[in-house]
């Protein structure tokens, strides 16, 4: 993150697997049976949010112009608008086309 701030980089679109903690979905619900089966799971996915959160809290910070948001992981299909930014969940197979201007 250090290395993009002192570039000239902008960044105004993210791609990842998962979202931050505040993106649909908010809670653990329909996960319950993996999380008895792999006890470290719930941590992991806490953890995995977090560090989403960090990178999004560092785009605003830095002064990034971030206006969309696309993730998967879920494997379901929802589009959400905060606080000024398209947060954009992608189901299995879906495509959405990334904006080129703001």
């Amino acid at each position: 993150m250090d290395a993009i701030k002192e570039g000239e980089w902008r960044i105004g679109t993210v791609i990842t697997h998962t979202a931050p903690s505040f993106c649909y979905p908010t809670t653990k619900s329909g996960i319950e049976m993996w999380m008895r089966k792999d006890p470290d799971l719930e941590r992991d996915i806490d953890r995995e949010r977090e560090a989403m959160d960090k990178i999004h809290n560092r785009l605003l910070a830095d002064g990034h112009p971030l206006c969309c948001w696309f993730y998967g992981h879920y494997h379901d299909t929802c589009s959400d608008r905060i606080a000024g930014v398209g947060f954009y969940m992608l189901g299995i197979g879906q495509i959405r086309e990334i904006p080129t201007s703001r």
